[in-house]
């Protein structure tokens, strides 16, 4: 799924990119696979960032963070609030730009 976002994303096909990152990302929560999810996150993030919604990328990459914080990826997670400057001293990250809640 990951992959067909990209290559979606690539074509500039913002609605099929959007459909195919969130596809992947809840089918890598719903797998367990945080690892996976992490990426699908980050990846989403740079897609937003590259089609200039940045708050929606945003929260990408704050959720990124957080499960890359889960799995234990403390290095790639300083990495992401560090490149995009994340303030993470909010608490809880906001439900209302995402579809993904449960994250």
């Amino acid at each position: 799924l990951i992959l067909q976002a990209e290559l979606h994303a690539s074509t500039c096909e913002v609605k099929k990119a959007k459909e195919k990152y969130e596809a992947s990302i809840r089918s890598s929560r719903n797998c367990g696979r945080i690892h996976d999810q992490s990426l699908a996150y980050e990846l989403m993030g740079d897609y937003l960032s590259s089609i200039l919604e940045n708050p929606q990328a945003t929260e990408c990459y704050k959720r990124a963070h957080k499960c890359y914080m889960q799995w234990g990826a403390v290095a790639k997670a300083n990495k992401i609030q560090e490149d995009h400057q994340l303030d993470l001293e909010g608490g809880e990250i906001e439900n209302n730009q995402m579809k993904h809640g449960r994250d």
